[in-house]
């Protein structure tokens, strides 16, 4: 390879010169798009406590699904003890029916929420894996 002149180095100069414009103006834009992205980080914060809220909310939820169960089991023990076989026990199979339906209503509860927590969690891991990727 030949020396170069100092015309080629000057041309060399003004495409290096270019170049660097052409970056400042790169991080210029990525330096607001982080800008952007910090303040979005409290809406961030309000999702996650939101969520957090409500599997809170569907634990007690659950909690008070299995009191109303025990409460029904115990009156079925209850019934077994101080009746025969063959009295007629409607209120408690009127009772039994509601906590089907109850039982139903929430087990599609449970499984929306499985659903949209795997959902969010899978966002969530592959958002902070993309950002340890770019590290």
């Amino acid at each position: 390879m030949g020396h170069a002149t100092n015309a080629d180095m000057r041309a060399d100069h003004r495409l290096w010169t270019s170049e660097h414009d052409v970056w400042r103006d790169d991080v210029t834009k990525w330096e607001a798009d982080v800008q952007k992205a910090l303040l979005t980080l409290e809406d961030v914060r309000l999702m996650l406590q939101e969520h957090g809220s409500a599997l809170n909310s569907h634990t007690k939820k659950i909690d008070l699904h299995e009191q109303s169960e025990r409460a029904h089991e115990i009156s079925l023990e209850t019934s077994d003890l101080l009746s025969s076989p063959s009295e007629s026990i409607d209120p408690l199979a009127d009772k039994h029916a509601g906590e089907s339906k109850s039982h139903t209503i929430q087990r599609d509860a449970h499984e929306r929420m499985k659903r949209h927590h795997y959902y969010f969690i899978a966002r969530w891991n592959a958002f902070l894996e993309a950002l340890r990727e770019a590290m």
